[in-house]
Order: structure tokens, then C-alpha cells, then sequence
């Protein structure tokens, strides 16, 4: 049994996974809308795979993973963001996520990796560990060691060739860089040594072994300057490090990227960075905002009502009432000023559907779009209130990313193109 948890604070993107998990037996799956309920659940249960989103309330996905990571050293952590973000990308790998997938999710590349990971905690499970371990940190490491004689430069140079990593890794590739150059000031005083390659699930060791002359405070000195984030061991023959995994992201991941126009990459993008509180935004309005609220949650109930009548009956022309409805209702939003990107991301789902064709509309896929377009609404329904019932949010713009990402996700239930490549996808 492998246990999965999906940590999101939108039930649409929740439900999105379940939906593309549904067909892999022996899975138990957990689910938290916050960084805090996540940590909870992995004292609990113990997950072996959580898909983790980047942007929650309460605790957000980074320092969620970071703390998850103190807990459990073995845990696959998976990151989930709206947007290809380099920032958050290097920040939740950095705290402890070992692959980052963008959302909306297409979901030939979601099951492709999710093989893969399967794979790996097969092979995790079953891994042999060697305990003669060279390193001054951990005699806990991988049976797997690589040693390079060191008899003069032409040596470094190979250690280099082999250990730098062939995409961006920073952590480590100052590391390598910081051996190579105390690689080059040991080689003054000492004929020959070793620099061996050891790592276990969450670390990589660089030890440097059978020298003779050296001073401790120049050793520490070339790491302060070239690499910040390993630890140092010293003793009278031997200098460790241990670099914390960041692990660089697949190829395939330039294939997920969805070819957005400027307005979607605008929305998924943007960030307020003065938020508008519901309290002080209700403070502004109109006199008639009784009346456009109103037309709102007669809207929600028609759709409500529509939604069933598609997933019960199945007839292709309710899409396009479907569609018309969330026409009406992006109109409504659009008048209310502030929340031009909602109305937006309703206008490109109802332009969508419109133009669906009936034989692309099979049984499974009629099951996702009304599951989805119900909890795009619910989440609507929910906003209206929180915004002007309530007026308890700070940020009245808190849906804009995740509506529109949502709205996207329904166009890749509809996308049965093959990934090219996609038999040869690989975690790395």
C-alpha cells in the first residue's frame, strides 16, 4: 500500500489528483488544505508521496516541506505551483521537495511521473544500505562509492568532468567547485590522495582522504568563499562535506509548460502586492450591489441545477446552457470592477466549452468536467461570501490564480495528445 497525500488549499486542484490517481490500486490518499494540517497528517500517517502546493494559507507549501522534512527523511515530496516560478521552485526544492510540477496538470505527464515515483519507492524500500561508509557524517549511505585518485591536476579535472551536475544546481555545484580548488592547495604539500563520492536518500559526501599536510584554518577558509551551505568535518587525514540534496528538475519538465497567452500568464503571475481587505473594499461600494449579489447566487443555482442535469443525463447541448450560464455570471463579476481576472478566467472556460465537440465528450471525461465546473462554482459561492457577507479576507483577490487554474484544468481533460517522449520520462 503507498500512501499519498495532497496537501492543497483548492478542493478543485484536490479533486483534480484524486481524479488521475483513481486508476492505481493499493493507494491510500490523504488530504490537507494548509501547510499545518500537512505536518499533522505526516506524524499520523506517515505518507510515502505528498503532492505538495507552493501558495497556502496558515503555513504555505515551503516552510510546510521544510518542517515535513525533519519529521521524515524519506518522504517524497512533490511540489505543485500555478506558475513556472524560479523563485519558488528554488525555495521549496531548497526546503526539501525533490520535484516540481506545474499546475494546470496534464495528465499523461501527471501519470507518467507518478510511475516513476512509484519505481523509486519501490527501490527504496528494497535498497541494501551499506554501512562502511568513508565520511566523517553518516555511515548510513548508499552501497554505491566513487573514488578518484588525485596524483596531480589532470586528476581534478576529471573529478570535475564527472561529479558537476549537467543542469543548474547551485548548492552543489559550488560544493564540487570548493573540493577542486582545496583539490588544487592540498596538491602543494601532498604528492597524492583520494577524493571519494558517497550520498544516502537526503545527502552528498565529498570526503578528502589520506592526506598528511594541511592547515585546518585554510580548508575552512576556501569553503567559507566558495560554498556557503555545506558542513565541514576535519580530522588529522581526512576533510568531509555534506551538501543537502537540491535535486535538478527533469528535461520533460520544459514539455508540461503550457503555451498561456499574456493575459493567462499575467493572472497566474500576479501577485497584489497592496491587498485589499473585504472590509475596506465593501466600505466603496455602490448602492446597488444588493442586486448584483443577488443576480450571482441565482446564477450559482442555475448552474447548480444544469451541472446535475449534464452529469445525469450526459446530453451533449446542456454544455452549451452549461457555457451560456457562465457567460451570464462572468458578466456579473466583470461589472463589479475589482474582479476583472475572475471574469476573465469564467469567459475563456464558457469560449471553451462552447466550441467542445460532442465526440470529444466521453463518459470519463463527462464525469471530470462536471465534478471540476461544480467546484469551480462552489468556490465562487464561497468567495462571494467571504468577500461581501463576511468580509473576513484581507486580500479580496485571493481566487484570481486559482480560478483561472482551475478553468485551464477543464481544457486538459480534453487534450488526448500523446507526450512526445513521454516512455522515456525520468525523475531525476
Amino acid at each position: 500500500m503507498i500512501k499519498v497525500l495532497i496537501v492543497d488549499d483548492n478542493k478543485d486542484n484536490r479533486l483534480t489528483l484524486r481524479l488521475f490517481l483513481e486508476d492505481y490500486e493499493e493507494l491510500s490518499i490523504f488530504e490537507a488544505d494548509n501547510g499545518k494540517k500537512a505536518i499533522e497528517t505526516v506524524k499520523l500517517a506517515n505518507p510515502d508521496i505528498i503532492f505538495m502546493d507552493v501558495m497556502m494559507p496558515v503555513v504555505d507549501g515551503i516552510e510546510a516541506t521544510r518542517e515535513i522534512r525533519k519529521l521524515d527523511k524519506s518522504v517524497m515530496i512533490i511540489a505543485l505551483s500555478a506558475l513556472n516560478d524560479d523563485e519558488n521552485k528554488t525555495e521549496i526544492l531548497k526546503a526539501g521537495a525533490e520535484d516540481y510540477i506545474t499546475k494546470p496538470i496534464n495528465e499523461e505527464l501527471f501519470k507518467a511521473r507518478m510511475n516513476n515515483y512509484i519505481l523509486i519507492l519501490e527501490h527504496r524500500r528494497s535498497r541494501e544500505r551499506n554501512r562502511g561508509a568513508v565520511n566523517l557524517f553518516s555511515k548510513d549511505i548508499y552501497l554505491k562509492k566513487i573514488a578518484f585518485m588525485i596524483n596531480d591536476e589532470a586528476g581534478l579535472a576529471e573529478f570535475w568532468e564527472q561529479e558537476m551536475p549537467p543542469s543548474q544546481n547551485d548548492n552543489l555545484c559550488d560544493a564540487i567547485r570548493a573540493v577542486y580548488h582545496l583539490g588544487l592547495h592540498l596538491l602543494k604539500a601532498n604528492s597524492s590522495f583520494q577524493i571519494v563520492s558517497e550520498e544516502n536518500d537526503d545527502t552528498i559526501f565529498f570526503s578528502v582522504v589520506g592526506i598528511k599536510n594541511f592547515i585546518t584554518q585554510d580548508v575552512r577558509d576556501i569553503f567559507t568563499k566558495e560554498s556557503s551551505f555545506v558542513s565541514l568535518a576535519i580530522k588529522s587525514d581526512e576533510i568531509s562535506i555534506s551538501i543537502p540534496k537540491v535535486l535538478s528538475l527533469p528535461q520533460v519538465v520544459e514539455k508540461e509548460k503550457m503555451m498561456l497567452d499574456a493575459s493567462d500568464k499575467e493572472i497566474l503571475r500576479m501577485t497584489h502586492i497592496e491587498k485589499i481587505s473585504a472590509r475596506n473594499f465593501a466600505a466603496e461600494l455602490e448602492p446597488d450591489i444588493v442586486d448584483k449579489l443577488e443576480k450571482l447566487e441565482a446564477n450559482e443555482e442555475i448552474l447548480d441545477s444544469l451541472v446535475y442535469e449534464f452529469e445525469m443525463q450526459k446530453e451533449f447541448e446542456t454544455l452549451a446552457k452549461i457555457a451560456a450560464e457562465i457567460e451570464i455570471y462572468a458578466a456579473e463579476i466583470d461589472a463589479l470592477y475589482e474582479f476583472k481576472n475572475l471574469s476573465y478566467a469564467l469567459s475563456s472556460l464558457s469560449t471553451f466549452i462552447k466550441g467542445l465537440k460532442e465526440e470529444s465528450v466521453d463518459v470519463r471525461k463527462t464525469q471530470k468536467l462536471g465534478l471540476i465546473i461544480r467546484n469551480i462554482f462552489a468556490d465562487l459561492t464561497n468567495w462571494r461570501k467571504t468577500v461581501f457577507i463576511d468580509q473576513s479576507t484581507e486580500d479580496i483577490h485571493y481566487l484570481d490564480s486559482s480560478l483561472l487554474s482551475s478553468c485551464l484544468q477543464v481544457e486538459l481533460i480534453f487534450n488526448d495528445s500523446q507526450i512526445e517522449g513521454e516512455e522515456e520520462l525520468e525523475l531525476f
